[in-house]
């Protein structure tokens, strides 16, 4: 998808905000494609950077559910999304092919990290309004190494990460 549109094209059609509907993504990935995990999770990498949910029509359907299952396990109803692109985002990395989007609640945050560049990236990971933070990867609940509020991360191509924050 992102070989004929860009972030920015994703941002203007699929936010809902300023209308009120709930953006919902229909894939088109044939047959092949559709069976295989690497281009729906591509898929998912964007659309949860920008908070779009997927008809699992035309994808990998285990793929999707996964997902959608990470975010349901932290509670991302009673939650605030915050985009890569806010003023004031959750985290931030020094990689241009890292965007980080979350969702936060009065005590943690969910940082979705993505790569959607070509090659695996490893750069470090940090919270923009803490000074210190615990961080877990999620859901597996495993504690990351951390030095003050940034932790070091490694996303594949293609793919994407997610980790509880607790300032």
């Amino acid at each position: 998808y992102l070989d004929v549109a860009t972030l920015t094209d994703f941002r203007v059609e699929l936010n809902g905000s300023q209308w009120g509907f709930i953006p919902i993504f229909l894939p088109e990935f044939g047959p092949k494609a559709a069976a295989a995990v690497g281009p729906t999770r591509k898929l998912m990498s964007i659309l949860m950077l920008h908070d779009v949910i997927v008809w699992p029509k035309w994808a990998n359907t285990e793929e999707v559910y996964r997902g959608l299952a990470m975010l349901r396990g932290f509670g991302i109803t009673s939650a605030e999304f915050v985009p890569y692109y806010a003023e004031e985002p959750l985290a931030v990395t020094g990689a241009a092919n890292l965007h980080v989007s979350g969702y936060r609640n009065a005590t943690r945050s969910l940082l979705i990290v993505a790569n959607l560049g070509r090659e695996p990236v490893r750069d470090s990971l940090c919270l923009v309004d803490s000074q210190a933070a615990r961080f877990e990867s999620w859901p597996e609940r495993q504690l990351e190494p951390s030095e003050g509020a940034c932790m070091m991360v490694e996303v594949e191509a293609g793919s994407y990460a997610m980790y509880v924050a607790t300032p």
